[in-house]
């Protein structure tokens, strides 16, 4: 490689010069080790997070009230619902009909 580009800059054009550097340096190795680093940080902040769901999953049931399943009433007192709809009145009506 380097008697292809020799050490001679005036005849190398910009763009060959960098892939030059980049080639005879071996810059790619070092660019690499950064991208490596980003992914190993990447994937332990997802095992934490992987650790931390996994625990909260699997001791559920020994934290406060966590033997007990949690109900709630069909029929709420205090509702603005109506208590009388359109469609219990028909059903009403329909039963008077055919006990007649």
């Amino acid at each position: 490689m380097k008697k292809l580009w020799g050490k001679e800059d005036n005849n190398v054009s910009r763009e060959d010069k960098f892939l030059r550097d980049y080639i005879l340096q071996r810059e790619w190795k070092n660019e690499g080790d950064r991208i490596e680093k980003e992914i190993d940080e990447e994937d332990e902040r997802r095992e934490d997070e992987m650790d931390d769901y996994e625990r909260e999953l699997n001791f559920r049931f020994e934290e406060d009230g966590g033997k007990e399943i949690q109900t709630h009433s069909r029929t709420v007192d205090d509702t603005m619902r109506k208590k009388e709809s359109k469609r219990s009145t028909q059903r009403q009506a329909k039963k008077t009909r055919e006990q007649e």
